[in-house]
């Protein structure tokens, strides 16, 4: 059997060597990035909720489309909310102009994790090196 380490070594040397390798120039067609921040075990709680709730109209992760095209991906609601403004109408019950959207209430708890989620998907809380895609960001709506 081979020793774990060996492993852990031939990985690294793997990753830096990948690491070393000259890389395209960032694109600045989206502020989203590669990866998500890292996730707390709160936000992770929050993506189960969103997979319980919301993946069935929005799309849940920082890529791909939304199955509803009227239901904005969960990573763009901080174009139209703040984020923890939307705590109220999760506790209240969500009610929306559109008789698609199910009308539904979350306990405090599912809030907080709910909310720790979107925040760790919200594309311009996340690191990038990429100013013009953060400088989109800041723009009005």
């Amino acid at each position: 059997m081979r020793h774990p380490g060996f492993f852990i070594a031939a990985l690294a040397t793997f990753a830096l060597a990948a690491g070393c390798a000259e890389r395209p120039a960032p694109s600045t067609a989206s502020a989203l990035p590669s990866e998500a921040a890292p996730i707390t075990p709160e936000a992770k709680l929050g993506r189960i909720v969103a997979e319980q709730q919301c993946s069935r109209c929005h799309a849940i992760d920082l890529t791909g489309a939304s199955a509803i095209a009227e239901a904005p991906p969960l990573r763009d609601l901080y174009k139209r909310y703040a984020i923890e403004d939307l705590r109220g109408a999760f506790v209240r019950g969500i009610e929306v102009a559109h008789a698609r959207m199910p009308a539904f209430r979350l306990s405090p708890r599912d809030v907080d994790n709910l909310l720790s989620y979107l925040r760790s998907i919200d594309p311009c809380a996340q690191p990038s090196t990429d100013e013009e895609a953060m400088a989109r960001c800041f723009e009005p709506l």
